[in-house]
């Protein structure tokens, strides 16, 4: 790559790596802040991966009239000029997740690269997932869940609006096609459920072999299995096979059904409502949270592996006071739940998760309001987008 133009640059170095941003000579003192935390991401990301960033010098540069947001290139990366704002804007509107996208780029996607456009996720869901990584880190979990709910309206937008594709695509007209909330937004998103399926020192240990094993080659998502089936030592044909080679997500209907004298849960889940033409059926691994009045909350791991399943929750301490399928957050699935407005007030005032109360906000027939006005005037505190939001 070749960038020609009248810029100011500003150098720095990080671990004996020169660091280099360009920008227009106007915006020369906010050239750092621009590419904001550039450092520290370096390091970050190095760490995570169990593999030192793998090239001689790390350059950013402004450009405008850029065909796209931003692109990589080994040691150089483009932006298009609406990165360039002031410290002030730069409180509302950093450019993080940007330069964490890029940035990513450099193991996945020029360390290792897909060997043709079918396989871009190989490249575009790490950078899109690096994001949330580096949200998770830096910002708190809170700011990486609202983001990973933005990734996946994104994702249900393109579906309901253009249709699906499997991520793995090999019959796109154009390699353009391949540019899309797909490769991007479902690629991040189908690594987080293996992440959390897998735990964070298996996964990241796997992507340590991954880069490993394959450095200075083009790839297909057989190695990327492979990697993890040698790190974990089990078969993951299923999940690869539904997420990555299959069409689309699961829909479910949740049904609870309590028996107070016998203190039994009865969780009945169907997902015959699935599509035609998605994944014929999802396996599931996911944990049920009941919560309590007393505040407490009880996780029980089961694994969703038929089109209808009937699971019995036995010996309760207590009747729940709400319950939520996916009650760690995980699965990219649309989930319909038979849950009264009283539960999912008790929703919003007893799980601590971000998507927990936002569904909950966004759930209650006799409106947001209600809701706040409900939980009496006790100050209700949760993050959104790492600002301290509260409700009276």
């Amino acid at each position: 790559m070749v960038a020609v133009g009248e810029f100011h640059e500003e150098k720095d170095v990080w671990n004996g790596v020169p660091l280099h941003y360009l920008v227009e000579k106007g915006w020369s003192k906010y050239a750092k802040k621009i590419f904001n935390h550039t450092p520290e991401m370096l390091g970050f990301f190095s760490d995570k991966l169990q593999y030192p960033y793998p090239w001689d010098k790390y350059g950013q540069v402004v450009v405008r009239d850029f065909v796209s947001g931003a692109m990589e290139n080994t040691g150089a990366v483009v932006f298009g000029d609406f990165v360039q704002n002031t410290e002030r804007e730069l409180i509302d509107n950093d450019n993080d997740y940007i330069v964490a996208h890029e940035m990513m780029h450099h193991w996945f996607g020029d360390l290792v690269t897909c060997e043709n456009w079918s396989n871009l996720t190989l490249n575009e869901g790490f950078a899109d997932y690096a994001e949330y990584l580096w949200f998770e880190h830096k910002y708190g979990k809170d700011r990486a869940e609202y983001h990973r709910m933005n990734e996946m309206n994104g994702y249900y937008s393109q579906v309901f609006g253009g249709g699906a594709h499997p991520l793995i695509h090999h019959y796109y007209e154009d390699k353009e096609q391949m540019f899309d909330a797909h490769s991007y937004n479902k690629g991040g998103l189908v690594l987080h459920m293996l992440r959390q399926y897998l735990g964070d020192e298996a996964f990241f240990a796997s992507l340590h072999k991954y880069l490993t094993d394959n450095a200075g080659t083009a790839v297909e998502v057989d190695e990327l299995r492979m990697a993890f089936e040698d790190t974990v030592g089990e078969d993951l044909h299923w999940f690869f096979d539904q997420w990555f080679l299959g069409t689309g997500h699961p829909h479910l209907d949740v049904t609870y059904t309590y028996n107070d004298e016998n203190k039994v849960l009865l969780v009945e889940v169907d997902q015959t409502k699935t599509p035609p033409g998605f994944h014929p059926l999802f396996r599931m691994p996911v944990d049920i949270a009941l919560y309590f009045q007393d505040g407490s909350v009880e996780y029980h791991p089961v694994v969703i592996s038929e089109k209808k399943q009937r699971i019995l929750i036995e010996n309760l301490k207590a009747a729940p006071v709400t319950y939520v399928f996916d009650g760690k957050n995980v699965l990219l699935a649309l989930i319909n739940e038979n849950k009264t407005p009283e539960q999912y007030k008790a929703q919003f005032k007893h799980s601590s998760r971000f998507m927990d109360k936002m569904i909950a906000f966004t759930s209650t027939n006799d409106g947001n309001a209600d809701l706040i006005q409900s939980l009496g005037r006790k100050v209700l505190s949760f993050q959104i987008y790492g600002y301290q939001c509260y409700c009276r």
